[in-house]
């Protein structure tokens, strides 16, 4: 839409169904789809991303997924990354769509990706926190809610990490908020809420406060 006057600019149809954010860079949309052929509910069929001119609403490209996808896709120099249903992560060259990696995860990976420092953080269903080289799409570490490298596991992060202070933050199923050490994915601390944690944590080194953790739980409180 144009933003002065709201007008309708120009429509494009994508696929059924879209529980993502678009990411903008360079005058180009990229937009990740929940579902091309099945209706949104439905957990089967395929997903689809696709990169459209800002200006236009043409179509540069666009790549059928095997599982769907509401991971919103995030830009970074000439790659777009995102998460699919499937626990499959890709790297994608921007320009064309061309895969250039893929990273399994052991369950589906729901939310945005968060770029810091050239690694990718992410969190599963299976309660998994990953940290990713996002050059290579090769692990850096694993960790679960326990802390421990592949250790025991609770809940499903839905929430978007937040990367600061050399930590990563990521609100639970569980109705907990994790601190895990950036470097090494060592457990620093976990807070228990009273309700599912879907929100994105924001951060801040606030003056006379200090570093600091903002999140909002179905609990409802922030």
């Amino acid at each position: 839409r144009e933003g002065a006057a709201g007008r309708v600019r120009w429509k494009l149809k994508v696929g059924r169904c879209a529980a993502s954010s678009p990411a903008y860079d360079d005058r180009v949309v990229y937009v990740t789809v929940l579902s091309v052929n099945a209706t949104c509910t439905n957990r089967g069929g395929n997903g689809r991303v696709i990169a459209v001119h800002a200006s236009t609403g043409k179509r540069m490209w666009r790549k059928t997924l095997p599982a769907r996808t509401e991971s919103s896709p995030i830009v970074s120099g000439p790659m777009l990354y995102f998460g699919s249903e499937s626990g499959v992560v890709y790297g994608l060259f921007k320009r064309t769509g061309t895969v250039k990696w893929t990273y399994k995860a052991g369950g589906a990976v729901k939310a945005s990706p968060t770029l810091s420092g050239g690694t990718l953080y992410f969190g599963d269903y299976a309660g998994k926190m990953h940290a990713v080289w996002a050059k290579t799409g090769r692990g850096r570490w694993i960790a679960g809610t326990s802390g421990g490298k592949f250790g025991f596991s609770s809940g499903q992060f839905y929430s978007t990490p937040a990367v600061n202070f050399g930590r990563v933050y990521a609100g639970n199923t569980d109705s907990k908020v994790y601190s895990f050490g950036a470097k090494t994915g060592d457990l620093a601390w976990s807070r228990s809420t009273g309700g599912y944690v879907y929100s994105s944590p924001a951060t801040s080194n606030y003056p006379k406060v200090g570093p600091t953790v903002y999140i909002g739980s179905y609990d409802s409180k922030l």
